[in-house]
């Protein structure tokens, strides 16, 4: 009968390549952008902010009648800045456009604001209940069954 043998430790280092590009800070940053574009398009399109992490969408609180008529007044607002006393943090536009990775290693990643004035103002919007920062539990879902491809996608190759 013949045999075959499997050499354990070709085997370790072949998982161990795959387990290093699977957790790779070039995956865990492709993530971070897709987060953004979500916390984008959630905020932005929908009016709508997430108070904990995987939390629930939910509506973002009304500004002020006194803000509204400001803001109403502005000139060079952004094309999709709301209107009335509805909010989805988009006046300008720079808060939102400013996002970006802090941090995308093995472990978490993190997203914030690359200026400070942008960084002050999510702080407050936070405070006043906007919070917007988060990913709802399904956009987690969503970012999760990405990563789920890139490791089928790495897994597969040679």
């Amino acid at each position: 009968m013949a045999k075959s043998s499997i050499e354990t430790k070709s085997v370790k280092r072949y998982l161990e390549k795959k387990l290093k590009r699977i957790s790779s800070p070039t995956i865990m940053k492709r993530l971070g952008r897709e987060s953004i574009k979500l916390i984008k398009k959630r905020t932005r399109l929908q009016g709508q902010g997430v108070d904990r992490p995987e939390g629930r969408a939910s509506k973002l609180k009304k500004v002020t009648e006194k803000y509204a008529k400001r803001r109403q007044a502005i000139k060079g607002k952004h094309r999709k800045a709301a209107k009335g006393r509805d909010s989805n943090l988009t006046l300008t536009g720079s808060m939102l456009d400013s996002l970006y990775i802090i941090q995308a290693s093995r472990g978490p990643i993190f997203i914030g604001n690359n200026n400070k004035l942008d960084s002050i103002k999510t702080a407050a919007h936070h405070e006043k209940g906007r919070p917007y920062l988060y990913l709802s539990r399904k956009e987690m879902v969503e970012i999760l069954k990405r990563y789920d491809t890139y490791v089928k996608n790495i897994i597969s190759e040679s």
